[in-house]
């Protein structure tokens, strides 16, 4: 197996994503050659923000140790933290039709129409 060191993966902004292994090249063994995946960068993330634990796989399990609200971002010379990016929530289907309703009042009077054509008739 080719020796491998940890690397951290970022995305297109410069967020630390994960971290994944660099394999030493073959063919230069010995001569600090390393195979790094796209998007990951060498330089260690400060000690005090990580801890890296290799697992037997190759693979590399880490733990955070930066605040809660702050994530690590590589800015192209060394990491910062930074706030921390929030996923904006996607409506739920109740929310969109809320907004279609407030938007075209039309859709009320449809969805009314609809509900009323479906109730069985009263028949005496």
């Amino acid at each position: 197996m080719a020796n491998r060191k940890p690397v951290f993966q970022l995305t297109r902004a410069g967020l630390f994503n994960d971290v994944v292994p660099a394999l030493e090249s073959e063919r230069e063994p010995g001569m600090d050659v390393w195979h790094v995946p796209m998007g990951a960068v060498e330089r260690p993330m400060p000690a005090d923000w990580i801890r890296i634990t290799p697992t037997d796989g190759g693979f590399y399990l880490w733990l955070a140790a930066w605040p809660a609200d702050q994530w690590p971002r590589f800015n192209g010379n060394a990491w910062e933290l930074v706030n921390r990016p929030v996923q904006p929530q996607e409506p739920t289907a109740a929310e969109k039709l809320a907004a279609l309703i407030a938007d075209d009042p039309r859709v009320a009077d449809l969805i009314a129409a609809l509900a009323n054509s479906q109730t069985p008739s009263q028949e005496q």
